[in-house]
This record gives structure tokens, sequence and C-alpha cells, in this order.
């Protein structure tokens, strides 16, 4: 059983990896997954749907769950899924699964069918058609006629023969040019008309107030964050009216759970040397929405911070950090060469945690297990323990050895996660599996992507089956599900 268990958590950690944009790296570990474990892997999409940051895992996991063996229930929860995608995104999840092996009979029966519905529910609502044509014209355009999709009398004369009816939202955003700006303001905000779409159309906005504002309470939350530098440059913060939308634009982003948290922080830090007070605020918003969730025990975060480690010592104050405003119990960080410096960062911020260890210096050789010699001997328990490191444990207390005594020590075994950075060769993870020591083993690569972070953090638990007990619990879903939640 455990090593069944161990195997699922494997899965689990290694499929929620963030892929730059570059759907393949799933394909190994996802092929194999839907192979021996279809049931789990079509639980991680829908809990992945719930829980997940990242966009590219929920663009290619329904595609890979398409390869397993044939069961309509798990072709079909995938095939909802990919409903709950954008246009842009279900356009490429279709040419992903152009890429991959072929289905199992039915998977690419199932994909069509979800293609179809996807176009044909919103056919039905004008309103909803035209919201998803405004925004995503070209996508929906491939959509038709990747599956051959014959669209309706209305859709083939916008979508294709740019004939809009009279007093259409398409209509609207073409004459948007030739409005004057309190005209266009209204026009943005009585039609919807999204950010990205009503700033193409204009042709630019700076020294516009009034379009400004509409657009301001036009973003979505990722918008406002990622345009909150040009915002800044547009004079929006020195502009009562303008920062007032803002403010309430900040309000609305913390419960739109499609911004990345760790977007916030660099929106934070972009507008830091101008604004302290609005940075303050994004900081304060990143960890209001970081407290939504929550992880159980006690946590000990380790730091490399031996010779060329220095993205090693980031890495562990950005994992400290997560963990601290998420975590019910109290959080532990030490760095290590070969001694280690502790520091108590239980309910901590990013910018306190790094405002604490602003001098740390990478520097000397690796003893990973000093830090929890040192832990052991303050008497501290922990249930959970996140190692920041390259592996290269080339000195006594070894990791493997010190973990021994620890956990004969407390009468416990907390659970190890390594988040491992390039560098020297990972002994650690060798040492640990020659010990019968369970490590789950998340890979950062050389281009550290801070986003994914919040993604790993949310799978960190202090049992080893409580993960994987947690995705099965996750419901399935129906193509009817989706369509039903959209009100049609």
């Amino acid at each position: 059983m455990e090593k069944i268990a161990a195997s699922q958590n494997q899965i689990v950690n290694q499929l929620l990896r963030v892929g730059h944009g570059n759907l393949s790296i799933y394909n190994d570990i996802g092929l194999k997954a839907v192979k021996h474990e279809p049931e789990l892997f079509a639980h991680i999409i829908a809990w992945n749907e719930l829980k997940g940051e990242v966009r590219d895992s929920k663009v290619a996991f329904p595609i890979l769950s398409l390869r397993s063996s044939k069961d309509d229930e798990l072709y079909e929860n995938a095939a909802a899924h990919l409903c709950k995608l954008s246009p842009k995104d279900f356009l490429r999840a279709c040419r992903y699964h152009r890429e991959l092996p072929l289905c199992q009979e039915g998977g690419g029966t199932w994909l069509k069918q979800a293609v179809r519905m996807f176009i044909r529910e919103r056919e039905k609502s004008i309103g909803w058609w035209d919201r998803t044509v405004l925004q995503h014209r070209e996508s929906m355009k491939s959509l038709y006629a990747i599956y051959h999709v014959k669209p309706n009398k209305r859709a083939q004369e916008i979508l294709f023969e740019k004939k809009y009816p009279k007093n259409s939202v398409f209509q609207v955003v073409k004459d948007l040019k030739n409005m004057k700006a309190q005209e266009a303001a209204g026009a943005i905000l009585n039609h919807k008309i999204p950010y990205l779409i009503a700033v193409g159309a204009l042709g630019g906005i700076k020294g516009k107030s009034d379009v400004i504002l509409a657009l301001i309470e036009r973003m979505t939350g990722a918008e406002l964050i990622t345009n909150t530098n040009m915002l800044q440059k547009m004079g929006v913060f020195e502009n009562p009216a303008l920062k007032a939308a803002y403010d309430n634009g900040i309000v609305r982003m913390q419960k739109d759970k499609k911004t990345p948290s760790m977007k916030i922080t660099k929106a934070a830090e972009a507008v830091a040397k101008t604004d302290k007070k609005l940075s303050a605020k994004l900081h304060k918003a990143q960890e209001d929405k970081l407290d939504n969730s929550s992880i159980d025990g006690d946590w000990l975060v380790l730091g490399d911070r031996s010779g060329s480690m220095q993205t090693s010592i980031e890495v562990a104050r950005n994992v400290a950090a997560l963990i601290a405003r998420q975590v019910k119990g109290n959080v532990h960080l030490v760095f290590f060469n070969d001694t280690p410096i502790y520091f108590d960062v239980t309910g901590k911020t990013l910018e306190q945690i790094k405002n604490d260890t602003k001098r740390l210096t990478a520097t000397g050789s690796t003893s990973i297990g000093c830090g929890l010699e040192l832990i052991k001997e303050k008497g501290i328990v922990v249930n959970g323990i996140a190692v920041c490191t390259d592996g290269g444990d080339n000195r006594s207390p070894y990791f493997h050895n010190a973990y021994d005594d620890y956990r004969r020590d407390i009468g416990i075994e907390p659970t190890v996660y390594m988040f491992h950075v390039p560098g020297e060769n990972d002994r650690m993870s060798s040492y640990c599996e020659s010990a019968d020591i369970q490590l789950q083993k998340f890979e950062l690569g050389n281009n550290v992507d801070y986003y994914s972070l919040p993604n790993l953090i949310k799978t960190m638990r202090t049992s080893k089956y409580s993960l994987v007990d947690e995705i099965m619990q996750i419901p399935l879903l129906t193509l009817k599900d989706v369509f039903k939640k959209e009100g049609r």
C-alpha cells in the first residue's frame, strides 16, 4: 500500500510543474499516469481546476486523459474541463492533441463533441456568443474550422464576413476610434468591452481620463495586476478618481481566482520606488489571497547557502513566505552551509523575510543535516520539511542521518519535500532512497518560475497519503455540469 501511495504522490508532484508555454513537459509523466492511474489522473484534472494556478496544466491534462483506456466517464470529465477553457486555450489544447500519439477508441470522438458543444451552446445565447467572439475572434474561427463546425447565419456574417448588426457590440467597437472620450468611456462600460479590445480599437488612451477610468472598471484582476506598471506611467495614481478606481480594482482582484498570487508581488515591486503606499496595499492584497488557503502542522524550511547557491537562498525565502502565510502552525527557516542560521518566520511576509535575511551570501561547503540537528537541539517538533538545494550533501552531518536521528527522537516521520535547483550532483536524493526516506522532489530548473511556487506549495501535506485522498474526493465533471453552471 505504501509504495502505491508513494507512486501516486510522485505522479501528482511531477505533474504540477510549469511548462512556460511548452506543454510537452507533461508528455512523459502524463502518458504514464493515464496508463497506470487513469482514475487518479481524472481526479487530478478536477482538483487542479479548483486549486491550481498554472494554466498550462489545465490545457494539457484533459488532452492527456483522452489517451487512457476506453472509459466514457473519464473521457467526459476531460471533455467537460476542456469546455471550461477560454477559446484561446481550447485551441491550444486541440493543437496539443495533434502532437501526441493517437487516442484510444472514443477519446477523439469526445474531443470533437466537446468542440461542437462549446460552439453550439454559445450560439444559442447571442450575448454569450458575442462576448466570446469579441475577445477571442481568431481562436473561435479556428475552432469552427478545425472540426468543420458549420456556423449559423449570424455567426457566419459576424465572424467570417465582418457584417455587423446595427447597434451590436461589434459595431460599437468598430466605431470607438471615432467617438469623443466621454462617449467612448460610456460605450466601454455599457457594452462591457474588455480592456485589450478597447485599447486596440481606440489606438491609444494616454491623457483620456474618462476612457482610462472606464477601462480600469472593466479590467479583470489579472489585467489590473499585469498592467499596473503601464497605468502608473499614465499617471493613474496621481489622479484621485483614477486612483480610487484602481483601489476598487484591487478589491475585485482579491476575489479573482485567476490572478496568480506571485504576480501581485511583481506588481508591488514595480511600483515600490515611486508609490510606497500602493506597494504596501498590493502586498497586503497578496497576503490576504494566500490566507484563503491553509496547510496543516508545523514546518521547517532548509535553505542551502553554500557556494554558488544564491538561487537556493531566494527560493527558500519564497517557499518560507508562502508556507508562513498558509500554515496553521509554526514555520522555522534555517539556512545552512556547514553551519546553520535560524529564523522564526511564523506569520511573516516575503518582504519581512527578505529584510531579516538580506545579509546572507552563498559560501562554504554543504551539510544539509546540520540544519535539522539545530532544530533537534532546540527541541522543535515539525511535521513537514522543505529543503531548497541542489542536493550536493558533501559534509557530515548528512541529511539522511540527521533525519533518522530526528524521527527517532520525536517519534514521528515528517514528510520531506525537495525544491531542487541545478548545481552539484544530487546526493541527497540518492542517500534518502537508500535510507528508505520518502522524498517528494520538485524540479525548478535553471530559470525558477516563482509564479509556479504557490501551485507546488498547495500540494504539500504532513501526511504521505492525505493529498491523494483529497484529490480523489473531488467529483468528476460532466458536460451537463459545465453548461448548467453557465446558466444555459
